[in-house]
């Protein structure tokens, strides 16, 4: 640990983002849960929070509700999707194709605007696998052969 750390900077930043987090919540989400001390992260740990910490503090207009809504959005409606399609998830996993999606490594680096096609995105996917599992074919009254396209001879 080569760096000066200043850790009054980081408790001034963490004071004045919206929600008020935890120091703990916030270490273990900048070192992938290995640890919740400030003195155990690496250099470039501690400069990546402090730089992304600066930057939404920075940011004018900056209103952590309207991030933590359209956050919870984009879980929900890729929760339900993954319902839809039966796949087993968890909020891990709902975070990573968010990631994906957006291309970005963090889920909170992702900004509102891909945030909201995010959601909308998975939203017509919802839609989209309603409507196929309520398609009927046509002619109904026709057998089983003819559905497939072989006629019984």
């Amino acid at each position: 640990m080569n760096a000066i750390r200043n850790y009054r900077k980081f408790y001034a930043l963490l004071k004045q983002l919206p929600g008020a987090p935890e120091k703990e919540d916030v270490v273990m989400e900048f070192t992938n849960n290995r640890t919740e001390h400030l003195s155990a992260m690496t250099d470039v740990e501690w400069a990546v929070m402090i730089a992304r910490l600066t930057g939404l503090v920075a940011i004018k207009g900056f209103d952590g509700n309207s991030y933590n809504i359209w956050r919870k959005r984009v879980i929900k409606s890729i929760g339900a999707w993954l319902e839809l399609c039966r796949t087993s998830h968890n909020i891990g996993t709902i975070k990573a194709i968010a990631c994906r999606a957006a291309k970005r490594q963090w889920f909170n680096d992702i900004t509102i605007s891909e945030l909201r096609a995010i959601y909308h995105e998975f939203n017509n996917k919802q839609k989209i696998a309603k409507n196929t599992k309520n398609l009927q074919y046509y002619g109904s009254n026709t057998s089983n052969n003819d559905r497939r396209g072989a006629s019984a001879v």
